[in-house]
């Protein structure tokens, strides 16, 4: 897509996986899972991961040096009940929070107890991991607006409108919205070169 887009002109040969359906998931392959990162163990990992990792910049754990990285996802000062109650407020799909305290032996606050959730994906089908972390965002942004520093959850994030809105109080279904003019032409570019259908 890049080398139609740019005009880059490169010579690209590209070995196709035999069997292998755009809807299909990995563990249907039959495939030994092998970690793409220390912090990334499982398939469950895999598909949350877009979600709490682009607030991992900001001054909350995702998990890391807990034995379920980017399933937990917390920080000290954080009220993990009013938290989870914003969440479910918002009715995400396929995603379920359960109030949880973790100590991470590694990384952001190592040693320290946070209080967070613990992500459980319910329908891998349904859940939207990037829409979820944004979710987040707004609860955190509404249950600790002094104590959650948003300011470089723009580093992941790399969306100005996305931010600006959270920051101002938007809900999610408005944030969403400002997604769909260029998700769709994203999707519109893509046809032409999808390998997998």
């Amino acid at each position: 897509l890049v080398n139609i887009q740019t005009d880059l002109k490169c010579n690209i040969n590209v070995v196709h996986a035999e069997g292998w359906k755009r809807r299909d998931w990995f563990d249907a392959t039959g495939c030994e899972w092998l970690d793409p990162s220390p912090n990334m163990r499982s398939l469950v990992q895999a598909n949350i991961y877009p979600g709490p990792a682009q607030l991992e910049f900001t001054n909350v754990s995702v998990g890391r040096g807990t034995a379920t990285p980017f399933q937990l996802f917390g920080a000290p000062w954080l009220d993990h009940f009013k938290f989870v109650d914003a969440l479910q407020a918002m009715n995400l799909p396929g995603i379920g929070f359960v109030p949880r305290t973790f100590k991470p032996a590694a990384s952001k606050f190592a040693g320290d107890e946070c209080k967070g959730v613990e992500l459980i994906v319910t329908n891998r089908e349904t859940f939207l991991p990037v829409q979820t972390g944004v979710a987040m965002a707004i609860a955190l942004r509404k249950v600790a607006p002094r104590q959650w520093e948003m300011a470089r959850w723009q580093t992941l994030l790399c969306h100005k409108e996305t931010f600006d809105a959270v920051e101002q109080g938007a809900r999610l279904q408005d944030v969403v919205k400002l997604w769909e003019p260029a998700l769709q032409k994203f999707k519109n570019d893509r046809k032409n070169v999808l390998l997998y259908r």
